[in-house]
């Protein structure tokens, strides 16, 4: 077995995992984390994942996110969000949107529209107004005009006519 390794002062249900269970010999602390904190009997991976990575014992569903969802070891916030908040996994990079640039949670739209679109990340409300008004992905200076300048939402062709000029006030009404 072990050798020293295993003292008395080890639990037996430990030892138990330490043999019977863990292939290629898993550490204490990971047979802790089997034994203890996983039900249904996690993988020797997630908990190299709980006893080493996650600061403040993540869930089992963190961990299964960290260990085979996400390259490149994602934070456990990203996983959160991962996990729970996104229908359909979202990419890492619109969960490092809705974990750490959009306040109050934005949708897995406006998040797709901050990652990929919008050069220069654009707010919540540019995307708001990109995902759900304007038909054909509108610029960002059109909904720049939507959102911030034209009471009453405007069309895109009036925003067109207000970012081209540069106006404050709508055009002929198209």
């Amino acid at each position: 077995m072990m050798d020293g390794d295993v003292d008395g002062s080890m639990a037996v249900e430990q030892c138990d995992c330490l043999v019977s269970v863990v292939p290629d010999w898993a550490t204490v602390e990971q047979c802790d984390c089997l034994v203890s904190v996983v039900p249904d009997w996690a993988t020797v991976e997630q908990c190299d994942c709980l006893v080493s990575v996650v600061p403040d014992w993540a869930t089992v569903e963190q961990c299964d996110c960290l260990v085979s969802v996400v390259p490149d070891w994602a934070t456990v916030e990203q996983c959160d969000c991962l996990v729970s908040v996104v229908p359909d996994w979202a990419t890492v990079e619109q969960c490092d949107c809705l974990v750490s640039v959009v306040p109050d949670w934005a949708t897995v739209e406006q998040c797709d529209c901050l990652v990929s679109v919008v050069p220069d990340w654009a707010t919540v409300e540019q995307c708001d107004c990109l995902v759900s008004v304007v038909p054909d992905w509108a610029t960002v200076e059109q909904c720049d005009c939507l959102v911030s300048v034209v009471p009453d939402w405007a069309t895109v062709e009036q925003c067109d006519c207000l970012v081209l000029q540069q106006q404050l006030f709508p055009c002929a009404l198209i």
